[in-house]
């Protein structure tokens, strides 16, 4: 009888043993998992910001690109607007030119002409 009661004693000592071990396996692999999530959702976290900021360089890019272009084209626009203008006016000028030297010629002509008749006329 002592000999059953040593062998369940140490029966029970091996199953307290064992139940210890494995709480104290599952609190550690609970533990681990829970580091892992943690580290996951870091990570995870770390990552979307680092995609946000670069999604925001990417449209402060876009919107200095964009005001540059803009730029670039009411000045190019207004020197064209300029150079018309300018041509119409050297052109008016040209023309103004061409018809005062037209009507001088005439008034020349017209006066040479004017002795002609008058010669036919006496």
């Amino acid at each position: 009888m002592a000999a059953e009661q040593q062998a369940e004693v140490v029966k029970n000592q091996a199953m307290k043993v064992t139940s210890e071990v494995v709480s104290r396996t599952s609190r550690d692999i609970q533990e681990l998992e829970a580091n892992r999530d943690l580290e996951q959702k870091k990570l995870l976290t770390e990552a979307e910001l680092e995609v946000s900021k670069q999604k925001a360089q990417i449209m402060a890019l876009e919107r200095e690109m964009n005001s540059r272009t803009e730029a670039e084209c009411a000045k190019i626009i207004a020197e064209a607007e300029a150079f018309s203008k300018q041509t119409q006016t050297d052109a008016r000028i040209e023309a103004a030119q061409k018809l005062a030297n037209g009507k001088q010629a005439i008034g020349i002509a017209e006066g040479a002409a004017s002795e002609a008749f008058a010669l036919r006329r006496a």
